[in-house]
C-alpha cells in the first residue's frame, strides 16, 4: 500500500489536503449519500462547503452530525 505522502504525491495534492479529504470519510453515511446525490449546480448555491463539512466530520456522534448538516441546509 501507499503511504499518505506517496498517495498525495500521486494525486498531485499536499499530504495535508489528502488528510483533510480523508477525514470527510468520518461523516455519517447518510450525509455522504446526500452530498453525492446533489446535482453539480446545487454546489454553487449550497451553504455546505468543505470547511463546514470538516467541522461536522469532527463531531463523533453521527446523529449530531446529521442534525448539524440539516441545520446548514435549513431543514
Amino acid at each position: 500500500g501507499l503511504t499518505k505522502t506517496a498517495l498525495a504525491r500521486e494525486l498531485g495534492i499536499s499530504r495535508f489536503e489528502l488528510i483533510r479529504r480523508l477525514n470527510l470519510l468520518r461523516l455519517a453515511p447518510e450525509i455522504q449519500d446526500q452530498i453525492f446525490a446533489m446535482p453539480p449546480t446545487v454546489a454553487v448555491r449550497c451553504p455546505v462547503s468543505k470547511r463546514t463539512l470538516r467541522n461536522i466530520a469532527v463531531i463523533s456522534d453521527s446523529e449530531q452530525q446529521k442534525m448539524e448538516f440539516n441545520r446548514l441546509l435549513g431543514l
